[in-house]
């Protein structure tokens, strides 16, 4: 993938995830990112499964 698709799809995610003031933490895994969030409700998870590359969007136990 080059680098500004990387960068736009990256930017897409934090945008839909709440931006990056509602990021607490995140780690990933080599198919999985994972968000810590302040604030789950702030969270569009349409627009979030609908980023090139998201295979999908599911929340923890607890997280919303």
């Amino acid at each position: 993938m080059p680098e500004d698709v990387t960068s736009t799809t990256a930017a897409e995610i934090v945008r839909n995830v709440g931006g990056s003031a509602n990021i607490v933490d995140l780690s990933h895994c080599a198919t999985r990112l994972r968000f810590q969030l302040r604030d789950a409700s702030a969270v569009t998870q349409s627009a979030l499964e609908a980023v090139g590359g998201v295979m999908g969007a599911v929340p923890q136990a607890g997280d919303r």
